[in-house]
């Protein structure tokens, strides 16, 4: 059995001494500054940054350090000097799956890593919970422990766990199938991840009282087999990249206080069964989203009462005649987007999608709390260039723009190109900034769609310049 876990860390090891790899060659050094600049606020001190005031300044985004070869080495070392055969309070296949996990997110490099693979009562390692009434751990909380890499699947091996919370980690890959066999698990902790591929239904069969899955890469819609669910009190799916319709299925789950979605790309019509779900209180958050402002009553009624602000940040679309030019504001008002006539052919369609926070990493730059997408189609399809200028108007309060002055306001765009940030005022020939103090706003013109943000750099920030290449 101990030649069984040596060969899978070794395996788990060599993939991340390959990632280690590839992250120090060019093409890795391209990936890494992706993989940083797509989770800047993984490590946040609020839950949310909905619940921070206007003069709070942003934590430090989380940067993701690739594993030194000397971790990975003595990761490895400790894995084959381990015995669980020596272990005195679990069993020898729980604690061969903790070794595993130990292994395959490289144990030696935690934050927190007392007493694991060295004491032989797995209850004395950091983070493990063992009930003597019960033959293995209960309780799994490595939340914020710089773990890298991905949850093995020897995970299910855990059969008396109750709560698993690996939270605020660098954990990537699919969630293990395995975990579902967990038929005591009721506590499910995987936020602030780089989790990948859907929302497993297999969440519908368990008694789950509480799911948290936010601020990961999850894609796809929301399963409607979570409605199944019945037990659950509290669903967190927030900033992922879910699309699709809320199912009506959730309306079942008639114990959910917490309902998260927001900064997803879901759209339409909210169900009328989500009516059902009187014990909702706060936590719950339908904003950032793409749905139907306004919803069909009792819906717009009741989505009013548990997330009053939840229409604010919805998406809006409007077609714009490009014969005589038009203009869409978001529905919070912050932003302004005027399109002249004759910028565009036939009829333009315009989507302004506001963000509960920027895609990208933004550091030393001080974030306004202004961001959104914009994207245009034609008859043609996508629209992304412009021969002429869209003006730009984005407003800010006085208590949210860090500590430099107004004029070091800039309007950013997101460089699909090399991920990151660029002063959108080079997209058109000869832009120029316009500001107004006294109404706390900035106009730009801007001759080029993607991601926006409104941004203060610091007095020793660089300002960048962004050339497209057609005015190269």
């Amino acid at each position: 059995m101990k030649k069984k876990i040596i060969g899978i860390s070794i395996i788990a090891l060599l993939l991340i001494a390959i990632l280690f790899a590839t992250f120090n060659s060019d093409l890795g050094v391209n990936a890494m500054e992706k993989i940083n600049a797509n989770y800047p606020d993984n490590i946040i001190i609020f839950d949310d940054i909905a619940e921070q005031s206007e003069g709070d300044d942003l934590p430090e985004p989380r940067v993701f350090i690739p594993p030194s070869e000397e971790s990975i080495k003595l990761t490895l070392e400790q894995v084959q000097a381990f015995d669980c055969e020596t272990v005195e309070d679990v069993p020898v296949s729980e604690c061969e799956a903790l070794v595993a996990l130990y292994a395959s997110t490289n144990g030696s490099a935690w934050t927190n890593n007392t007493n694991w693979l060295q004491s032989t009562t797995v209850g004395d390692w950091y983070g493990v919970s063992v009930t003597a009434s019960y033959n293995g751990p209960t309780i799994l909380s490595l939340s914020g422990n710089n773990l890298v890499g991905t949850i093995p699947p020897e995970i299910e091996n855990l059969s008396d766990l109750k709560s698993l919370i690996l939270s605020k980690n660098f954990l990537t890959g699919y969630i293990p199938s395995g975990i579902f066999n967990l038929v005591n698990l009721l506590r499910i902790n995987l936020s602030d991840n780089l989790l990948t591929g859907t929302i497993p239904p297999e969440f519908g069969n368990g008694d789950y009282v509480a799911i948290n899955l936010g601020s990961n890469l999850f894609t796809g819609q929301i399963p409607a087999e979570l409605g199944e669910a019945q037990s659950l009190q509290y669903l967190n799916l927030s900033d992922n990249q879910l699309t699709g319709t809320i199912p009506a299925e959730i309306g079942q789950l008639w114990y959910l206080y917490t309902l998260n979605i927001a900064n997803n790309k879901i759209e339409g019509v909210v169900p009328q069964s989500l009516t059902n779900l009187s014990r909702l209180r706060q936590g719950t958050d339908f904003g950032y989203n793409r749905l139907n402002v306004p919803q069909e009553e009792p819906v717009h009624s009741f989505l009013n009462t548990k997330d009053p602000d939840w229409y604010l940040t919805q998406a809006i679309q409007k077609p714009i005649p490009c014969v005589s030019g038009g203009e869409i504001i978001s529905r919070n008002g912050r932003v302004k987007i005027a399109v002249p006539a004759g910028a565009c052919n036939g009829v333009l369609e315009l989507m302004l999608a506001p963000l509960m926070k920027p895609s990208q990493a933004y550091e030393p730059m001080f974030w306004a709390r202004n961001s959104f997408e914009l994207s245009a189609w034609d008859e043609r399809g996508p629209v992304t260039q412009f021969p002429k200028p869209l003006n730009f108007t984005l407003y800010y309060s006085d208590g949210g723009i860090g500590t430099a002055p107004e004029n070091f306001l800039t309007i950013e765009m997101v460089d699909e190109e090399d991920i990151v940030w660029r002063d959108a005022v080079g997209t058109c020939p000869d832009g120029e900034y316009t500001r107004n103090f006294d109404d706390n706003w900035v106009r730009l013109p801007v001759c080029h769609l993607t991601e926006f943000g409104l941004f203060n750099h610091r007095p020793e920030t660089p300002l960048r310049l962004y050339i497209p290449m057609g005015f190269n």
